[in-house]
């Protein structure tokens, strides 16, 4: 939408080549090799993060695998506490950081067997047979389970 006349009288205006253009090309060269630096180790924390840490149980007593945490339930006669969530999950990080370390809730938490139940991969039919079984429909999702009697 700019007349042809202003737009010919403005390309005189713009900043003629030389060897400052070098230095341009150097410094985005620079800010692109830091960026993929940035992304690359983004990407080892988030993947190195869904690792299980191959223990069954966590410092803070919640277990990280169902069959365990419930041969553990079966044992102590306790009920079980699950907590569905996953790593992309923002609700799921705030209650994790806020609620679930609040002093009355981990009393009241102490009478379960708690188990984190990780749903990070929506797509893997083992975490899709546990979420329909249990009627999840969305995370986080918290359900205390009680032994049949």
């Amino acid at each position: 939408a700019l007349p042809w006349p202003f737009a010919g009288a403005g390309l005189s205006f713009l900043p003629k080549p030389g060897r400052w253009m070098n230095w341009v090309k150097y410094i985005f060269g620079i800010i692109i090799l830091m960026m993929s630096f940035w992304y690359g180790y983004s990407a080892y924390i988030l993947l190195s993060y869904n690792k299980q840490t191959g223990s069954e149980i966590d410092e803070e007593g919640w277990f990280h695998s169902l069959p365990v945490a419930f041969a553990e339930a079966d044992k102590t006669g306790k009920s079980l506490f699950v907590d569905f969530w996953a790593s992309w999950c923002s609700s799921c990080k705030k209650m994790e950081k806020t609620t679930l370390r609040d002093e009355n809730v981990v009393k009241k938490l102490e009478g379960y067997v708690k188990v984190k139940f990780n749903a990070t991969n929506l797509r893997d039919p083992a975490v899709q047979k546990i979420l329909q079984k249990t009627g999840v429909k969305g995370l986080p999702t918290y359900l205390i389970l009680r032994k049949n009697k």
